[in-house]
């Protein structure tokens, strides 16, 4: 069992962690060259303390991505079932592209293998792969739809909101004229939102909204 001291360590540990996040998603949303001496200067936190969390600004952009993912997860867990959720998700997915628009660029020049990395692209994977077949099943999505298609309209979208500061407006539009070009006849009457939809995403779980 823990003592007072160890507990007490414990929870400073969770408020410099928090914190140090919450600084580095500012940074990230304003560019991708979020630099770790900033990452603790913003928090008010030493870079010693810095460091012991996170290594590099690899490690501070994953975990980021940690904790969209399960708002994400969130989002497609409130919709199970409805032939609408796909839609409903990549519009959060273009939500998180539009509020962090470096975090991507750091990802993806983070080194191969980093820990942790295939079980999160998997997650991702099957975040996508049920909405898809519920969408397909109902007729709301072409039937050739698959899900690297899916990931290529994500990619088309973060490419469109990518050098803009209208990232929000942007990335809205974008996945607007992509779910026109997804959805079936039958489908695209029923943009989501509109009564008798599915639960939109709302308020992001950490952040506000951005689109």
């Amino acid at each position: 069992m823990a003592t007072a001291p160890e507990k007490a360590l414990r929870k400073d540990a969770r408020r410099s962690r928090s914190a140090l996040l919450a600084a580095a998603r500012e940074l990230f949303a304003e560019s991708g060259d979020a630099p770790m001496h900033e990452i603790a200067r913003r928090a008010g936190i030493g870079r010693a303390t810095l460091y012991r969390h996170f290594p590099d600004r690899s490690a501070v952009a994953l975990a980021i991505f940690v904790d969209e993912l399960a708002g994400l997860e969130r989002v497609a867990a409130e919709n199970t079932g409805h032939p609408d959720a796909l839609l409903v998700l990549l519009r959060a997915v273009a939500d998180v592209q539009a509020r962090f628009k470096g975090l991507v660029d750091c990802l993806r020049a983070s080194p191969a293998g980093t820990a942790g990395e295939e079980h999160l692209e998997r997650r991702f994977v099957d975040l996508i792969e049920q909405p898809l077949r519920d969408a397909k099943h109902a007729g709301r999505v072409r039937a050739d739809l698959t899900v690297e298609d899916v990931f290529l309209v994500i990619a088309m979208v973060g490419g469109a909101v990518e050098r803009r500061d209208d990232g929000a407006a942007m990335a809205d539009r974008a996945m607007t004229l992509a779910i026109e070009g997804l959805a079936t006849q039958q489908g695209r009457p029923r943009r989501p939102g509109r009564t008798g939809s599915p639960r939109s995403p709302g308020r992001p779980p950490t952040d506000r909204r951005g689109g």
